[in-house]
Parts: C-alpha cells; structure tokens; sequence
C-alpha cells in the first residue's frame, strides 16, 4: 500500500502533473500486489543514469519501504544482483541536485548510516523518516538538518478501496473458497510459525469466539510456515484490494510488521502488533501505543487490540502527514518554477487530460469488478451443478453397489442349486445301474415264471 497511497495523495496535490516511478528492479520483477502501478527499473549508478533522472523531472521523492543503506539483495533475493543501491545511500549527487530536489520521504535508516546519505540529507531542503530511531541515526551521522518524523503513509489508506468494494471482494473470496463463512481472525506471518505463536493464537482464538485463523503471508515461503491443519492460508496471489478486503472483514488483526499495522489501523480495525526483532516497533509507534505492540506470543492476549485513544492517534497521525505532503507539493512548485516553466498553463494543459485518464481508469476497475461478480456467480452456478451431479453419481455407484451385492448372492443360490441337481442326478445314475445290475442276475432270471405265477395268485 505505501506506493499506491502517495502517488494518489501526491497526484491529489500536483493535478496534472507526471508522476513516474522507478524501483531497483520495476517492471523486471512485476508481482500481483502492485495495485497495478508500472515501475522502471532503476538501472546502474552511472553519470549517465543520473542526468536522464534529473533531467526528465523537476523532483524526485525517494520512499522505498526498505532502509536506506541497507543491502538491496537482502530484500530482493540473494541469487540475483541488484543495481541502484548507490540512489539510496547518496542521491543525485551534488551537480544534479542543484536544481532537482531529491528528497528523502517517508524512509527508515540502516544502523550503518553511509556518509554519502549524510550528504545527500545536508542538501535538501526536507527530510523525513518514518521513526524518530532514524532520526536519531541521522543526527548522531552528522546531519545536522531539521528532520521531520512522518508516519507511515498507509494511514491514509483512506478511498483507495471503498467500503462497498472491500464487501463485495470478501464475498468473492468466500464463494472462491479462499476465505471462510464464518468470522475468522488474521494472522500475519514473516517467518516460520513457532509452537508459542500457535499456542497464543489458540488462546486469542478461546477469547473471541468460535472464529477461524486465517494466515496472510508476507517474504516467506508456503512450505517453512510449518502451520498447524486447522489454520487456513491465503494465497500469495492475491491483489491489493482483495488483501485489503481480507484485513477489514477480519475479527482481528495480529500483525508481523509496520505495514499491516498501518492498513488496519486506517480501516479502524482491531489490531496488535508482535514484533519479536525490535525493528517493526519504532515506525507504529508513529500511529500507535506501546499498548498495541508486543515482543513475545504469549503477551498478545494482554495486549490492547482496540485501545480507547486508537482513533485519536490515528488522526493525529493524519494530519501529520497531510501536511508533509502539502511541503513536497510546495517545494515541487518551487522547483517548477526555478527552472522557468509556468505552472497555471501546465496544469490548465493537462489537468483534462489528468482527470479523464483517472475517470477511465476508475471506470475499468468498476468494469473488472462486475465483470468479476460475474465470473463468480457462473463458476458457482458450475459448482453447484457439479456437486449436484457428484452426488447423483454417489447414488448411483451405491445403488450400483447393492445390485452387485444381490447379483453375487443370486450366483452363490444358484450355484448351490446346481450342486443339488447334480447331486441328486449322480444318486439317480447309481440307482439305475444297480437297478440294471441286479436284472442281469441269474437269480432273478430264473425266479421270473415264479414271480408271474406268483402274482396272478396274489392277483383276485
């Protein structure tokens, strides 16, 4: 979420300006949760590089998530070099900067502060971090500047994703099998789950009710969370908005880092962030109390999800950095304007155009929406159908069954049957020949006139 909400504040500041965005590898690496913004690669560190940037803009606002500093392949994957990590520990340079403000927004700073980072901040005319700990490592590098603490930009997630919309994804979700029918309590994951998150999560599950555990994952694979049967995984894939969707339908929210913690706390939901390194805490507690943030599983069930001071801070936090933003917006104009270019014709020229680009676009997202609604409901008409039919095969393969069970026993009836008849067919053939046997005997020959005399006496 960081990227889509400052480019839409700073786009609602600068109307019909052009706001491009670079990132170490942009369009090389695109991945699903862009919110369907387009990065240029940054490129190689070269003098070349540095004068296409200064000279295609009249500003620049670097605001990447990652501390500035620090290893770019530690958060880009180690098996792949990653240029551009010299436009985060020096800027521009000098030359560049003199009539290009690059300005430092909204970071974190490394525990190594480079001293080329401490030059680059000594030339701006604004700097600011997102915790006062990188303030304080800025300060004790030598910058000796006013530095600003800003809170993280997702708090003013704000109509990125309107309430409606956020509605009808989980219902998308639920129908697609992704999310449960039931209430159901996220949880955040970074790192494999521990026998202690499990057990806390448990007692957090006993507390609210009889609700699901949904986990939401973020730089770990699906195979080392090692999670427990009954939790149910949501898939990497999804979008933004349906991330944002998951989150605000959720009963609660037990957060991994400043982000998620963010984001909830601008939906207004129930929150609790367990940060067992120490790094994650510093950026929150810019929006958010001690209350809500934790070192160890076992204490999230003391913890404040939904503190009676949430609202306020969040506020607070809002106009903190509405009016950051309304300073980059100021300098921009002041930038513009140094090097000549008239700032009423520029935006009378291309505010039309600004505005019917965003309504086109706003339009299509409406249309994907819809067109989404409609591929649900037919692929959950298909799924009714189907489980229909599998239960009419069932019927059938148990029928089939019992007509099997009878033919069988039909066959061992019959069989005994025909043992009878051969049976009695064998004692039949013994008899006629012992009957046939006992005629071709002597005595029976001879006695035949006596038999015969016999009978007409016995005959009246």
């Amino acid at each position: 979420m960081f990227p889509q909400v400052l480019v839409r504040e700073l786009a609602r500041r600068l109307p019909g300006w052009r706001l491009s965005l670079l990132a170490p590898l942009g369009w090389e690496r695109p991945v699903v949760t862009d919110g369907g913004l387009v990065a240029a690669p940054l490129g190689e560190y070269s003098p070349a590089r540095v004068d296409g940037i200064a000279s295609s803009a009249h500003l620049s606002v670097v605001a990447p998530t990652f501390p500035l500093g620090a290893e770019l392949a530690h958060y880009y994957g180690g098996d792949r070099s990653v240029d551009g990590r010299e436009f985060f520990s020096r800027g521009l340079g000098e030359g560049p900067e003199q009539d290009h403000p690059v300005l430092p927004t909204l970071v974190r700073v490394s525990e190594d502060v480079p001293a080329g980072l401490v030059a680059w901040c000594a030339r701006q005319p604004l700097t600011a971090v997102r915790d006062r700990r990188s303030r304080d490592r800025l300060v004790a590098a030598g910058v000796g500047e006013e530095i600003a603490v800003v809170p993280n930009p997702a708090v003013l997630l704000g109509d990125l994703a309107s309430p409606s919309v956020l509605v009808a994804r989980v219902g998308h979700l639920r129908q697609l099998g992704e999310l449960p029918d039931s209430e159901f309590l996220v949880v955040h994951v970074v790192s494999p789950v521990t026998p202690d998150l499990v057990a806390a999560v448990e007692r957090v599950r006993d507390r609210l009710g009889a609700v699901e555990i949904v986990v939401l994952t973020t730089g770990v694979a699906h195979d080392e969370l090692a999670l427990p049967p009954a939790w149910r995984l949501i898939g990497t894939d999804l979008v933004v908005e349906d991330r944002l969707a998951v989150l605000d339908a959720a009963r609660a929210v037990i957060a991994a880092d400043e982000h998620v913690a963010a984001v909830s706390s601008a939906l207004g939901q129930d929150w609790v962030l367990l940060d067992p390194t120490g790094e994650q805490r510093w950026p929150v507690l810019e929006f958010a109390g001690e209350d809500q943030v934790v070192t160890h599983p076992e204490e999230i069930l003391s913890a404040a999800f939904a503190p009676p001071d949430a609202a306020d801070r969040l506020a607070s936090a809002q106009r903190v950095l509405k009016s950051h933003l309304d300073r980059i917006a100021q300098i921009a104009q002041d930038a513009l304007a140094a090097r000549g270019g008239d700032l009423e014709r520029r935006m009378a020229d291309l505010a039309g155009e600004n505005h019917a680009l965003r309504t086109a676009h706003r339009r299509l997202r409406e249309r994907m929406l819809v067109e989404r609604q409609a591929l649900v409901d037919e692929l959950a008409t298909t799924w009714q159908e189907g489980e229909r039919v599998a239960r009419e095969a069932d019927e059938l393969r148990e029928q089939l069954a019992r007509l099997r069970a009878e033919l069988a026993h039909e066959r061992e009836l019959h069989a005994a049957l025909a043992a009878r008849h051969r049976d009695a067919l064998e004692q039949r053939a013994a008899v006629e020949s012992e009957l046939a046997t006992l005629r071709q005997t002597k005595l029976l020959r001879w006695s035949e006139p006596l038999r015969e005399v016999y009978g007409k006496i016995r005959r009246p």
